[in-house]
């Protein structure tokens, strides 16, 4: 029976004949580290399958050297993110806090301009008072007075 290696992962597996009084190897007996043993019947044949760890110490170290970079720029990107969002956070308060007095100073200038304002629209509305007031008046007049009842003398 042969064995197969698994594509980029660095695990060997291999099928091994099992005989009667063989029992599955104990975990890292070998050269190799075994992490799994396992037996099963293939074809009749009672047969174990074994998984070996089968990294060389060139390709653990080539792992190690890629992890400590990608350690270091993940490290790197969560810190730019960090002084990102607190830049983003003051320059959100200090806007914030210019539109507060932006509107405030807005509501100031426009209550100071309302009487500037009504002074300038008197010539438009002025008219439009007198006839309001002349309509009033004449309503007024001829209105007939109502007729109050007389007190009930007992």
């Amino acid at each position: 029976m042969g064995g197969r290696e698994s594509h980029g992962t660095g695990f060997a597996e291999r099928i091994i004949p099992l005989s009667a009084d063989a029992d599955c190897p104990a975990p890292g007996a070998d050269v190799h580290s075994i992490i799994a043993c396992k037996p099963f019947v293939f074809f009749g044949i009672q047969c174990r399958r074994v998984v070996i760890k089968t990294l060389s110490c060139a390709r653990r170290k080539t792992m190690i050297e890629v992890f400590a970079i990608l350690l270091v720029v993940g490290l790197l990107w969560l810190a730019v993110s960090v002084v990102g969002l607190v830049l983003k956070l003051v320059l959100g308060l200090v806007v914030g806090l210019f539109s507060v007095f932006g509107g405030l100073l807005a509501l100031l200038l426009g209550l100071l301009m309302l009487p500037v304002v009504a002074l300038l629209a008197l010539p438009l509305f002025l008219p439009l008072a007198l006839m309001i007031g002349l309509v009033w008046l004449l309503a007024r007049a001829v209105r007939r007075p109502v007729a109050t009842a007389a007190p009930n003398p007992r």
